[in-house]
């Protein structure tokens, strides 16, 4: 069964909605219950691969059914058979990379132990293997792949979080080299493959998580009345949002069904021929939800 991992690369903030009100937060994003994580749901993700199948004039119709399921075509000009199961499957988006604000050096890449396990599980599910050993980063401690202008002497200012910085991890170079082979692979995304390698950073799982549910963006907004021009009464909301640049990777599953013309490798490579730019998430019409979208492992 060909499988291929996509990493998301969010452009600019992205509001995948969790559907109900948390606290103060309106809005709020979705959340993995078990770890607090935030996540993108593959039912999100696969929805914008069909839009974007269907604006595709090199997939035809007959393919679109086959990848997605759909009303079977009935014989001799009848009536639609019924409907029929579709030949891909994908994954929820799960997190990989957060940006945070760093005191010098503008941001970092953040990951931990936990995010690399199930990222290396998902690779080499994908058949990408040979990936570095994931280092275990003590509490108050960061491993880095590069000195950089990132840190104050031997210090690591993210957010609230003083902590001290090893500038000498070999896992962690690796790492870095390794996810920015993947994340930007065409040759034009040189300055971007420097940046991930200067900028990547693996904290204690306890860091990682505490920052993941304290650092996201949270923005107030209103209403307007159309008569007045004022603030409607009660019409003030807040959202949640990832931040621009945050990194999550989904694994995606080709499966044809019998007699569907199509093969795994053929499916996979009309979905991703590379790197795709799609809308996720809610508030499309104010600039949010805009991601990169590159593949890596599967047929290509």
């Amino acid at each position: 069964m060909p499988e291929a991992l996509c990493f998301i690369h969010a452009l600019t903030s992205v509001h995948a909605g969790a559907g109900q009100g948390i606290d103060a937060i309106d809005l709020p994003i979705a959340r993995e219950r078990a770890t607090a994580l935030p996540f993108i749901p593959g039912s999100s993700l696969k929805g914008c691969l069909r839009d974007r199948a269907q604006q595709n004039p090199d997939i035809s119709d007959a393919d679109r059914r086959a990848i997605f399921g759909g009303e079977k075509p009935g014989a001799n000009g009848e009536a639609a058979a019924g409907p029929a199961a579709g030949a891909i499957s994908v994954g929820d988006a799960q997190l990989a990379l957060f940006p945070v604000r760093s005191l010098a050096g503008t941001f970092v890449w953040a990951t931990s132990p936990f995010l690399l396990l199930r990222l290396r599980r998902d690779a080499q599910a994908a058949g990408l293997h040979g990936l570095p050993a994931i280092p275990q980063p003590a509490a108050g401690q960061a491993e880095m792949a590069h000195k950089m202008p990132l840190i104050l002497t031997n210090k690591l200012i993210l957010e609230e979080y003083d902590l001290t910085a090893n500038t000498s991890s070999p896992d962690a170079e690796s790492w870095a080299a390794w996810l920015a082979g993947k994340l930007f692979p065409q040759s034009e995304d040189a300055d971007f493959r420097d940046a991930l390698q200067q900028r990547l950073v693996i904290l204690s799982d306890a860091t990682l998580f505490s920052l993941a549910r304290t650092a996201t963006e949270i923005q107030a907004h209103i209403a307007m009345d159309k008569n007045t021009g004022t603030v409607q009464d009660g019409a003030l909301w807040y959202q949640e949002s990832l931040p621009a640049e945050t990194v999550l990777v989904s694994l995606l599953r080709a499966a044809p069904r019998k007699g569907r013309g199509l093969s795994g490798e053929e499916i996979l490579n009309l979905l991703l021929p590379g790197d795709q730019t799609l809308q996720i998430g809610g508030k499309a019409g104010t600039g949010q939800g805009w991601v990169r979208i590159a593949r890596a492992g599967g047929a290509a």
